[in-house]
């Protein structure tokens, strides 16, 4: 899912409000797939996953399965202050203490990484302002949540209230790595996400 502020789509504004992008996505997205099909996403992906997964369920036409990675879940509270009105070093110099992954020689140009922030600035505030509909329905979809056991944005209890997010069986994986565990194992992960959606069948007895 190529989001608006990215990529080929750089040029537009990046959404700050991540219900309206999940319901932009499934609009543009819902006519194209067949089941049986899976939603993976990662950090703010998680949120979007979710409520993409959300609301393709309310349309009837829900995936088979749903990937959370390195997100705590929604109704859980927030244990970091807010960052999304920093001046731009700040919030650069914050990104990288809470979750690294900024590659050095994109941190040195200045020029680049003014073009990056108005996008890193406006993730920031999408998840900050971000609050799920208590009185929705419970998912109905299996899922798995995903995280890095050195991942310092969400713990173990956080990743593992994800549970209570839906009626079908939820389970937790942990990986070695912080919150980009899944670019240093990413074979690990993929392997995990076909085992999940592809079992073995169980041996001839």
């Amino acid at each position: 899912m190529q989001l608006p502020g990215r990529e080929s789509r750089f040029t537009e504004p990046a959404p700050t409000d991540l219900r309206a992008a999940a319901e932009a996505a499934a609009d543009a997205i819902e006519p194209e797939v067949r089941p049986p099909f899976a939603v993976f996403g990662h950090s703010m992906g998680a949120w979007l996953a979710f409520e993409f997964t959300r609301i393709l369920e309310s349309r009837g036409s829900p995936p088979v399965h749903l990937f959370v990675s390195g997100r705590r879940a929604p109704h859980t509270p927030e244990r970091f202050p807010p960052m999304g009105d920093l001046n731009d070093d700040e919030l650069v110099a914050e990104l990288d203490r809470r979750g690294g992954g900024m590659a050095p020689e994109i941190l040195a140009n200045r020029e680049l990484l003014a073009l990056l922030t108005r996008t890193m600035r406006a993730d920031v505030r999408a998840v900050e302002r971000y609050r799920p509909i208590a009185s929705a329905p419970t998912l109905t979809v299996s899922l798995t949540a995903f995280g890095g056991i050195d991942d310092r944005f969400v713990s173990p209890e956080e990743l593992a209230a994800w549970r209570t997010t839906s009626s079908a069986p939820v389970a937790v994986e942990m990986f070695p790595g912080g919150h980009f565990f899944l670019h240093d194992d990413r074979h690990q992960v993929l392997r995990t996400i076909r085992t999940v959606l592809l079992p073995e069948p169980a041996p001839a007895v």
